[in-house]
């Protein structure tokens, strides 16, 4: 590599060190910095490379006569003869792959001619050739052996590191020979007939060939459908065109010049970061000596376009052409959201969907820059149907009937595109929740309904579906009504660690970072970041790098322009990412409403030694060590710090979060409240629901008595505060589980008063207490050696339900005591005795010695003295064998 640019003049100041290539190769691919640093092996340098020839130049060079191979005729006058005359004793039948990127003409040989199509071209391996007894660059006839049609034309050409029974096709030859793609772990079998011919063999000339144009939202737009036929006309004019009836024909199309109606040819205008599309045309009639192909001659071939056609277009030509490409969001093994979006689309594209009537409306609901349309682009993309996107906030019109007319008319553009899905981003614009005019929101339920029934019909005439998938960032602004108009409703969640990676990859795909650079570390440092924010801190970590090399040749007064260092090449390192880091957390943490916390260690606590162990244990326990919690064991909900003022209660939870990076949200009681009946608990759930966006994080209630009071008060108006505590229970019981993404969620609280909290809030399970004189490495003494972690898990739960039922007998005892004596009063309830006359230590549940003994004598071991001899037979007999048992040493 070069520092700090990627590339630039080298003079007698320079700097050059020798390495391992490979080593360092291997280290950038894996962006793993553990590796130790090995010796430097002068072997490991090729100065001049050998054999940069493959066998195919040798191949070429051996006879130019090649018609002893070749005992058919040179011609073919119908189609009858193609399978007459084809030589079925050279036949081959090859395993078809996909070429993901173009093959330039300089790494073939011989090298093609420049009117040479460079889509029907096919490589083989030098094993192939030589069955088929062809030369590279011979002409030779292929089919899909699934079909007993569809045979044409193409070159062969050979390539080094292809394998013998493997064909690579690019991706529009592949998709004309009806090969179906592997997108989602589905293996076909897609198999390749070789016929070999003569040498001297070329395809006949076409006469006539008539093409229509494949409806999309953008061939249905004049300018884009001016542009692409003038590009199809140059592309005609300078390549002769292998034609197929029933084929695809891709045209390359750029925004931009579009836009400014540029006409030239594509080599004489930068589309350097400009949008590039793919647009199809579809041949429907050939003239060619009765064949279904030929050759398009531009001076002596009719050329013609008529009409529209309807059809799935190819994928994989993104990455073909160069253009960038959407993300993979469909998991390797794994069934996330994403893949069942993709079956449920898929599903309906088949015949079969048309006798069932399938619809497919689904709604995608999640937080900002989640990922939502990249997810539709993705895997329409994957599907080969096209997408009309629209903004829900531009439909919106000064009238009713101005706004459902725009939803018509857009859903007249949609049908004319089919294949297509109808994207409606941020859809709660139409309606809203607390929309007084129920009148409106019918309305809109009305045209919904009336496009649903239009899809409908259009998917019975063409054959082929429309789909409605609506997005939005906040499903609970969204009417109720409009919900119900969706069959799916998925939610987005935000990216777990192993997906970031994988969206790291993607982004950090053709950028320079320097070897210290970890993306694995990087994912993990990211957490609760999207795609966008990702995406963003690439981009700040660009203008940061370029930066500290203009302020670097500031220092060594070197004056060099902008401009050059940029087309130099920059690299980022890790001191710009983690610089951009640091600015994107804070940008984050403003984003979802977290406080700014000053800088808290915990040399800045002193003392209380047993709160932080209790604090790491809850919070940093369950990050470092999930596995310890995989097997459904509960985690313990959060902690109360409770005391007088100025004790460090808000000291400690300072110091929770800057120790351990994790977000942090801090919840003030009026923050909860509202005088709109439901809304109190609604913000308490959005409270919570902000947290699991923003996981790992920590929820920290201050003055939690003024959030969570005893429920049952008087002057409660309308039980407000009875919901609220009700709710945040709920939600407590949803962070212990850790289901639906709450396992990285604490909530710590803090109060002067704890007398004041709701009883519910100190129940055992959230607050565990054992009793003083307990001694648990004696219980521990006690217990059989053929317990399992289950097992003593099972011994802790029926210790505290022994030492609550305990509890609950002595203080009925004790009311019942009361009440016999007190004969004429009226009866004591257990409530006002717990209230009012109830000694402290009978207000706490404290497990005992004689609570673990209980448990102990009725706990019975899942695994029995026998079972467990049986294991260690097994593992004696097998340890004789390992490599690094007792004996072998």
């Amino acid at each position: 590599m070069c520092l700090p640019v990627l590339q630039g003049y080298v003079n007698e100041n320079t700097k050059i060190y020798l390495s391992n290539y490979q080593v360092h190769a291997k280290k950038s691919i894996d962006n793993n910095n553990d590796t130790k640093e090995e010796k430097v092996n002068n072997d490991d340098f090729n100065i001049i490379p050998e054999n940069l020839l493959g066998l195919s130049t040798e191949l070429t060079t051996l006879s130019n006569d090649n018609s002893l191979y070749f005992p058919i005729a040179n011609s073919l006058d119908d189609k009858k003869d193609i399978y007459t005359k084809i030589n079925e004793s050279s036949k081959l039948c090859l395993n078809a792959k996909l070429l993901n990127e173009n093959i330039p003409d300089r790494l073939l040989e011989p090298k093609p001619e420049e009117t040479d199509d460079p889509d029907a071209r096919i490589f083989v391996s030098v094993e192939a050739l030589i069955k088929l007894q062809l030369f590279s660059g011979n002409w030779a006839l292929i089919k899909n052996s699934n079909s007993a049609d569809g045979i044409r034309p193409v070159k062969v050409y050979t390539l080094d590191d292809i394998g013998e029974t493997d064909i690579l096709l690019p991706p529009i030859l592949y998709n004309n020979l009806g090969l179906k793609q592997n997108n989602i772990n589905k293996e076909h079998n897609n198999q390749i007939y070789i016929y070999s011919f003569d040498s001297h063999y070329i395809p006949p000339v076409a006469t006539d060939v008539t093409l229509s144009r494949i409806a999309s939202p953008y061939t249905n737009e004049k300018r884009y459908l001016d542009y692409a036929l003038n590009l199809l006309k140059i592309n005609f004019t300078k390549t002769k065109k292998v034609v197929h009836l029933d084929d695809l024909i891709p045209v390359i199309v750029d925004d931009e010049k579009v836009k400014f109606n540029i006409k030239e040819d594509f080599n004489n205008f930068s589309s350097r970061n400009h949008k590039l599309r793919i647009l199809f045309f579809k041949v429907t009639k050939v003239v060619s000596s009765n064949l279904p192909f030929g050759i398009f001659d531009p001076v002596t071939t009719k050329l013609m376009q008529v009409g529209v056609s309807h059809s799935i277009i190819p994928s994989g030509l993104n990455s073909y052409y160069n253009i960038e490409n959407y993300p993979k969001v469909l998991g390797d093994g794994e069934q996330n959201e994403a893949s069942t979006i993709y079956n449920i689309i898929s599903s309906s594209l088949l015949p079969e969907s048309l006798e069932y009537n399938l619809s497919c409306n689904i709604l995608l609901h999640g937080s900002r820059g989640v990922g939502k349309r990249t997810i539709v682009y993705s895997i329409s993309e994957m599907l080969g149907i096209n997408v009309y996107e629209k903004n829900c906030f531009e439909l919106l019109a000064e009238s009713e009937t101005k706004t459902e007319n725009a939803l018509r008319l857009e859903c007249s553009k949609v049908i004319s595109a089919t294949p297509c899905i109808f994207l409606l981003n941020n859809i709660h614009a139409l309606t809203k929740k607390n929309q007084s005019d129920m009148n409106q929101a019918s309305k809109l339920i009305s045209v919904f309904n009336d496009i649903i029934a239009q899809f409908s019909d259009s998917h019975r005439k063409l054959k082929l579906p429309c789909f409605i998938i609506a997005t939005t960032d906040d499903i609970e602004k969204l009417s109720t009504n409009i919900q119900s108009l969706f069959r799916y409703q998925f939610k987005i969640n935000n990216p777990s660690e192993s997906e970031r990676l994988e969206i790291i990859k993607f982004i950090a795909k053709g950028i320079p970072l320097a070897p210290d650079i970890s993306l694995k570390n990087l994912a993990t440092q990211t957490a609760a970041f999207v795609a966008k924010d990702i995406s963003d801190l690439f981009a700040r970590s660009g203008s940061l790098a370029l930066e500290r090399i203009l302020n670097s040749l500031k220092t060594k007064k070197v004056n060099i322009n902008e401009n050059d260092i940029i087309r130099a090449g920059v690299i980022i390192n890790s001191e710009d990412i983690d610089k951009a880091l640091e600015k994107a957390r804070a940008d984050h943490s403003d984003s979802i409403g977290a406080p700014k916390i000053p800088k808290v260690t915990w040399d800045d606590v002193g003392g209380l030694q047993n709160v932080k162990k209790d604090i790491l244990d809850t919070i940093q326990l369950p990050l470092e060590h999930p596995e310890l919690f995989a097997s459904g064991m509960k985690k313990r909900s959060g902690i109360l710090l409770f005391g007088p003022p100025g004790t460090g209660k808000t000291l400690v939870a300072k110091a929770i979060a800057t120790t351990l990076s994790l977000n942090f949200l801090s919840v003030k009681g009026p923050e909860l409240l509202n005088m709109y009946v439901g809304e109190s608990e609604a913000n308490v759930r959005r409270v919570f629901q902000r947290a699991r966006d923003a996981r790992p994080c920590v929820v920290f209630f201050d003055e939690l008595d003024s959030v969570a009071p005893k429920r049952g008060a008087k002057g409660d108006s309308g039980g407000v505060m009875d919901r609220i505590v009700s709710q945040i229970l709920a939600e407590l019981d949803g962070v212990g589980d850790g289901n639906n993404a709450a396992g990285d969620v604490f909530v710590i609280g803090a109060t002067n008063r704890p007398d004041l909290l709701d009883p519910a809030l100190l129940r055992p399970g959230r607050k565990f207490n054992l009793h003083p004189d307990l001694d648990l490495a004696e219980i521990a003494e006690q217990c059989p050696f053929n317990y399992t972690g289950a097992d003593f898990y099972a011994l802790c739960s029926d210790a505290i339900l022994k030492a609550m039922i305990r509890t609950i007998s002595h203080i009925d005892k004790k009311i019942d005591e009361l009440n016999s004596e007190n004969k004429n009063a009226n009866p004591i309830t257990p409530a006002y005795y717990l209230d009012n006359m109830a000694e402290e230590s009978e207000k706490t549940v404290q497990v005992t010695k004689e609570d673990f003994q209980n448990a102990l004598n009725e706990l019975i071991p899942s695994v029995s003295e026998k079972d467990l001899e049986h294991y260690r037979e097994i593992q004696q007999r097998f340890s004789d064998m390992l490599i690094n048992s007792e004996d072998k040493k």
